[in-house]
């Protein structure tokens, strides 16, 4: 199933995040519903790659208003629930941007050999299976 094109969408505040349910066309002409949250995502400034991660195995680059899911055979990837948490990770050749986020029922991240537990990874780290990336913030 893949989906065309954004139909329609509607946000319901939670707290210190939104909820949005998407109503989404795929191609047989219907409408998939989805519910997304809204989240911040560290990026390299110039690439939109990955902040962290390295290695051509594992490194993705994100695209704005593009769902982007991780490759084969790697684990669920990382947002941040809060603007101030994103912003105690980001490095002075990193980026954030506000983006949407499908949260993921996996409590560690992998690639290859290498894995983490969500514990060990900075503070308000949520692990998603996709990410699209709406606006830059900062």
């Amino acid at each position: 199933m893949s989906i065309k094109k954004f139909k329609m969408g509607v946000d319901l505040g939670k707290g210190d995040y939104s909820v949005r349910i998407l109503f989404e066309k795929v191609e047989k002409g219907e409408y998939v519903m989805g519910t997304y949250e809204t989240g911040f995502k560290v990026v390299k400034k110039q690439s939109l790659v990955s902040a962290i991660i390295q290695g051509k195995d594992c490194t993705l680059q994100y695209k704005v208003n593009k769902w982007i899911k991780s490759r084969k055979g790697c684990g669920p990837l990382c947002v941040f629930n809060t603007i101030e948490n994103a912003k105690d990770f980001k490095w002075d050749n990193h980026t954030i941007y506000e983006c949407l986020y499908e949260k993921s029922n996996e409590h560690k991240v992998y690639c290859g050999n290498e894995e983490r537990s969500i514990f060990s990874l900075p503070q308000g780290t949520v692990l998603a299976t996709k990410v699209k990336l709406i606006r830059r913030i900062r």
